[in-house]
């Protein structure tokens, strides 16, 4: 994490392609897949960061908030061809990254794994489009 100021275009551009590029190649060969197969869902993984950015994340909170987009682009173009698009939002998620922070509130790994297969077990006529996820005590609206 860095202030804009300080960031790296090479530091902005890797989160750019980890965040957004990386889901944008897998939904592009999902998209051809499922529109032969006539059906499918794709649920991509946000953050809520794309909600409520913190001042040193610009580049992930850009990211994810592209990924929003390109989820409900998939949506629309999915639609005709029996196709939903959906994106998880987490909160503070109990993983390496997370190592220092453990004063925070935060879930386990299998508790987004629980958000992903209720998503993925709705009928095929539902699409939940977005949704946030996050322990109960952690801070949202109004975070810093």
């Amino acid at each position: 994490e860095a202030l804009i100021e300080d960031m790296s275009l090479e530091f902005w551009q890797r989160t750019i392609d980890v965040c957004l590029t990386g889901p944008f190649l897998c939904s592009r060969e999902a998209m051809k897949i499922m529109k032969r197969q006539g059906e499918g869902r794709i649920i991509n993984i946000g953050s809520i960061a794309a909600r409520m950015p913190r001042v040193t994340t610009a580049h992930y909170s850009s990211a994810k908030l592209g990924l929003v987009a390109l989820t409900k682009t998939l949506a629309l173009a999915g639609r005709d061809y029996g196709i939903s698009a959906g994106c998880l939002h987490p909160g503070n998620m109990a993983t390496a990254q997370m190592d220092g922070l453990e004063h925070e509130p935060m879930m386990a790994v299998d508790d987004l794994v629980m958000a992903v297969v209720t998503m993925a077990a709705l009928p095929a006529h539902v699409n939940m489009l977005e949704a946030v996820v996050l322990p109960v005590t952690q801070p949202f609206l109004g975070r810093g």
